[in-house]
């Protein structure tokens, strides 16, 4: 039952906005942006967007905190997957507006930002997800080709698979990973 509602609920939010700079050029950039309603109240899902609270949800997610700011805001963390670390600061973390905001660096690769901003819609939450990414030479050339549009919608397909499945039963979900 669980996973019918999510499939259905999937398809019918999520909506993709792509903009494009040339992606073989050097500094070439991409945005990508989609909106996901997820089945809670703006107060529970909100953190849920937080770095430390991710985990919660997000399977393999495990950030290494370097400095710890007083309401996250100013927070510096480093993600390492597939043997690459990446810094990331939270540049803006509201919980009265519930917007969050981090730049991520990833050293000869890339800098992206990535914008969460939600809205409460009675028992529902909208949360608009924006990434913009810059390539920083030939690895964030690859990368950058690789943000495409199919795995965007994937990645917060998975978002709104996985936190409707936490706020459901409490537990991470164990489809995919993103």
């Amino acid at each position: 039952m669980v996973g019918a509602t999510l499939t259905t609920t999937a398809a019918a939010t999520i909506m993709l906005l792509v903009s494009n700079t040339a992606p073989d050029a050097p500094n070439a950039s991409a945005t990508r942006t989609a909106t996901v309603v997820l089945n809670g109240d703006i107060n529970r899902v909100f953190p849920l967007f937080g770095f430390l609270e991710e985990a919660k949800w997000s399977r393999g997610w495990d950030p290494q905190v370097v400095a710890l700011g007083a309401s996250l805001q100013d927070s510096v963390f480093t993600v390492t997957d597939n043997g690459v670390t990446a810094t990331w600061i939270v540049a803006e973390y509201d919980e009265h507006q519930h917007r969050a905001t981090y730049a991520v660096f990833v050293p000869n690769s890339r800098a992206v930002t990535i914008r969460i901003t939600c809205t409460s819609e009675g028992a529902k939450t909208r949360a608009q997800v924006m990434y913009t990414m810059v390539s920083l030479g030939e690895n964030g050339v690859a990368a950058l080709r690789n943000f495409e549009q199919q795995d965007f919608a994937k990645r917060l397909e998975h978002w709104q698979h996985a936190i409707d499945h936490y706020l459901e039963t409490g537990k991470q979900w164990k489809g995919d990973s993103h």
